[in-house]
């Protein structure tokens, strides 16, 4: 099955909101054998609706996705544009008056249907329910094509996504769908090229033993190298295959620098490894702003290993409450392997943590200097028995900055906290 997407706002256009309908939705129907055609990112604007409508019918997919303009306001033409291009026209629809009332009632607010017009609807066209929100949805069939009308906002995209178009789409295509996962095989320490084309020059052949070109990806970041498959899951579970996998790799040249396999976040992994361990974690964060700890606590059941963290910003923060020796920040500044050293110790010394980890450094975009420029940022990690220092340097802008400092942080803590153990990674 094929499926053509078009995602709708201004919004997006501007870089006002970062959007992540299409990325959700392609990942769902992926599980369910259905293929993406195109994905188009457009305005609110009734020509581009249009056109857009229309190259994704000459492709005659099974189905089309449309995302967003189903809002109260001048700029949500979604409706209209869709009762132009099919020549329909609208009309008050009592089931989407319906919808529209109990969603209200659920809010526990008053509906006043002049000021949103949620129940005028192109006729003939079938309202969906939102779960979550107040705009109906909209379903409808054109030469056998399904189309699904959807609002914008991700938590309602996703949930009428899920409870109301994949139910549909199963009954209209009552064949079994195949079902696909994702499995991930993470690297570190080697370059893209130095694995498929030098160590392991046959790789990307042995492994469509368990794609069935579904499609094999090598995706580069901040960690290391990830090679991802997409497994027919409905041939096998997902532990068959880690299994065989897994067999596969322990007697090739890789197995060195394969960290982990799976998809979850360090995050989670740094969590789950120290509740098995029975220990627990502390920070002090100066340039990521405590992105290290929100990363940590993000995580399920993580009070269980995170008793705090420090967030010294200031440098006489850093002195008060890390016990940083105001002569080392003389010495050798703020962003420095010295001044990381100690703010470690004095997270684990207060927070009385097996482990602690800190970082200071500089996210720009000013304060950098030819010997500190910005990007530079030091880490370092207490265990139970040493403190190491790390040098971290990368490009980007501010947030960039933050989330490559936390995750690389992250990493290099899920490596000493299992190394530390003597324990196999995860």
């Amino acid at each position: 099955m094929k499926a053509e997407v078009i995602i709708i706002g201004n919004e997006l256009l501007k870089g006002r909101t970062r959007e992540g309908n299409g990325h959700y939705l392609t990942k769902v129907l992926g599980k369910h054998s259905i293929h993406t055609n195109k994905l188009q990112i457009i305005g609110d604007d009734h020509a581009a609706i249009a056109q857009s409508v229309e190259l994704a019918l000459a492709t005659k997919p099974e189905l089309i996705f449309v995302s967003g303009g189903l809002g109260p306001t001048e700029d949500d033409l979604t409706k209209t544009s869709l009762a132009n291009i099919f020549e329909v026209k609208m009309t008050q629809n009592e089931l989407a008056a319906t919808i529209t009332k109990e969603n209200y009632k659920r809010m526990q607010r008053p509906w006043k249907p002049e000021l949103n017009f949620y129940h005028h609807f192109p006729k003939e066209f079938t309202p969906l329910n939102n779960p979550v929100g107040l705009a109906p949805g909209i379903f409808f069939t054109h030469n056998k094509i399904l189309i699904f009308v959807l609002p914008g906002v991700p938590r309602e995209f996703r949930a009428m996504l899920d409870q109301e178009c994949l139910p549909i789409i199963k009954q209209s295509y009552p064949q079994p769908i195949e079902s696909f996962d994702s499995y991930t095989i993470k690297t570190s320490g080697l370059p893209e090229e130095n694995i498929f084309n030098q160590l392991c020059p046959t790789l990307w052949q042995d492994l469509q033993q368990w794609t069935n070109g579904q499609g094999i990806s090598s995706l580069p970041n901040l960690t290391g190298i990830d090679i991802v498959l997409q497994l027919n899951t409905s041939l096998k579970p997902l532990t068959d295959y880690h299994t065989e996998i897994m067999q596969y790799f322990d007697r090739s040249p890789l197995a060195p620098y394969i960290w982990h396999y799976g998809d979850e976040p360090l995050a989670e992994l740094i969590v789950k490894y120290l509740q098995k361990m029975g220990q627990t974690i502390s920070c002090a964060e100066s340039c990521t702003g405590g992105l290290i700890s929100c990363l940590l606590t993000d995580v399920s059941g993580s009070s269980e290993v995170f008793p705090g963290a420090f967030i010294t910003y200031s440098n006489q923060q850093k002195i008060t409450q890390l016990d940083v020796s105001p002569k080392t920040l003389e010495s050798f500044g703020a962003v420095s392997p010295e001044v990381a050293f100690e703010m470690s110790q004095g997270a684990q010394k207060y927070l009385k943590s097996d482990y602690a980890i800190s970082i200071t450094g500089i996210a720009g975009p000013e304060g950098g200097s030819s010997d500190t420029p910005v990007g530079t940022a030091y880490m370092a990690i207490t265990t139970p028995t040493v403190t190491k220092n790390f040098h971290l340097s990368f490009t980007g802008d501010r947030q960039t900055l933050k989330k490559r400092f936390s995750q690389k942080a992250l990493f290099y803590l899920y490596q000493e906290i299992t190394k530390t153990n003597n324990s196999e990674i995860l």
